[in-house]
């Protein structure tokens, strides 16, 4: 027989039922049986218990009652315990940074970027509470993403990776972040619990991290403006030793755009281009693998770990 539930399964059992509470007044008109259920799943926040009342207008006792129920919980609002929380982590007290961000999370919605900012804090319980959040939506991409840089940091791997693919679904897309992302991405052993979502054009998911990667850092490590000014004074741009075309625009009303030419697709210009192993090698330096191996996949259909070394370096 289990023994009681710990402290930790309670306050995440509680948000499940937060979120079924809320489930069930989001219905475009829900019943009244409904209401009064979510006013029950959701007793512990006042947020839940005040919209039940605004929805049993019609019956005023009840609603008020449950206004009632609501003040009588007597906290801070969510915003000031969540910045407490902040505040005291910054400190180095988790321990009270913990018991405010729980507040906050009963007296707000159920979010999946909170719940990863708690196991960020209680690392002892991080692979619990990060399985919780899978079942919340994610709203704010950047405290999922800091998270997943925290929960790194502590050498919570598995829970550091699911955190990073909840920020980037959620629309997560800063370099440094996509570097973190994609480096995670090359442990093969992290793709499947829980499984990568689905990836573009029937590629996998980590592809498409990794091409977002590269090409944040290849923007990082090239003078565009220096580039530029050499296109519009005819002068061929160039990486290192490799030959890059660089043409601008000259249709009004169109940024001046960079391009390279596709190996696979038209030529543009006369100078032969770099081969797409140097290329990410040369712009993503030694943590480029991600996107060698894409190019090599994409454009020749071949594994990276079947191609020889001497191959690789010639091409």
């Amino acid at each position: 027989m289990s023994g009681p539930a710990s402290d930790i399964e309670t306050f995440l059992a509680a948000l499940v039922a937060i979120e079924r509470a809320w489930d069930l007044l989001d219905k475009a008109d829900p019943a009244q049986a409904d209401i009064l259920e979510a006013a029950r799943l959701g007793a512990a926040s006042a947020q839940v218990l005040t919209r039940a009342a605004a929805l049993l207008s019609g019956d005023t006792d009840r609603a008020h009652a449950l206004l009632e129920q609501a003040v009588m919980l007597d906290a801070p609002p969510a915003p000031a315990q969540l910045a407490l929380s902040r505040s005291f982590r910054a400190r180095g007290d988790a321990i009270a940074a913990s018991r405010w961000l729980r507040g906050a999370m009963m007296r707000a919605r159920p979010d999946a970027a909170l719940l990863l900012e708690l196991a960020a804090i209680q690392s002892d319980n991080a692979a619990r509470i990060v399985d919780a959040a899978l079942a919340f939506p994610c709203r704010d991409a950047i405290t999922a993403a800091d998270a997943a840089r925290a929960l790194l940091a502590f050498g919570k791997r598995k829970e550091a990776r699911i955190a990073a693919t909840t920020a980037f679904e959620a629309g997560a897309r800063d370099g440094d972040f996509l570097a973190l992302y994609s480096d995670l991405l090359a442990e093969l052993g992290l793709h499947d619990d829980p499984p990568l979502p689905p990836g573009p054009l029937g590629m996998p998911h980590w592809w498409r991290v990794a091409t977002l990667c590269a090409n944040g850092r290849l923007a990082a490590a090239v003078d565009r403006d220096r580039l530029v000014e050499q296109a519009r004074h005819g002068r061929p741009a160039r990486i290192g030793s490799r030959a890059i075309i660089w043409r601008v625009s000259s249709r009004p009303g169109l940024p001046n755009v960079p391009r390279f030419r596709d190996p696979i697709g038209r030529w543009r210009g006369p100078v032969p281009v770099v081969s797409p192993t140097q290329m990410a090698r040369q712009a993503a330096g030694a943590r480029g693998d991600g996107l060698v191996r894409q190019m090599r996949h994409v454009w020749f259909g071949q594994s990276l770990d079947s191609v020889p070394t001497d191959a690789l370096t010639a091409s």
